[in-house]
């Protein structure tokens, strides 16, 4: 359990410990992921850059897959053996990645993390289990 989330109201709305710790889980990366690299000074690794600031090319892409499998392996040791993969855009062109990896009973856990970029031109970041 995160700490913010102890001053939660309800604890937790999950039965299966499963589901509660995965839940818990996407909700730390969305936090964690929506953060822009740089900007808590006193942990200048915490968070990803703007995807739209970085040149729009294959080898971004990568570079920006492998800084979110670093941010879960520094922040979220809850999720174990994680891997992340991109997938093709959506059609509105928003960039995808799939990260999976494994919960400490060791149920798989798949989240999608979709970016795209708001109507104003600001990042949007969306993170979300699957299956």
């Amino acid at each position: 359990m995160t700490f913010l989330r102890r001053f939660e109201d309800p604890p937790s709305r999950f039965t299966d410990l499963d589901a509660a710790e995965a839940d818990s889980i996407v909700r730390n990366l969305t936090h964690i992921l929506r953060s822009q690299s740089g900007f808590a000074s006193f942990v200048p690794e915490f968070g990803l850059p703007d995807p739209w600031q970085l040149p729009q090319t294959s080898t971004s892409l990568l570079i920006l897959r492998d800084q979110i499998k670093e941010q879960v392996l520094r922040f979220e040791s809850r999720l174990g053996s994680p891997l992340v993969a991109t997938v093709p855009r959506t059609p509105e062109g928003a960039l995808q990645f799939v990260l999976t990896g494994q919960l400490a009973s060791g149920k798989s856990l798949r989240i999608l993390i979709c970016m795209s970029r708001s109507p104003s031109g600001g990042s949007l970041l969306d993170v979300r289990m699957q299956g």
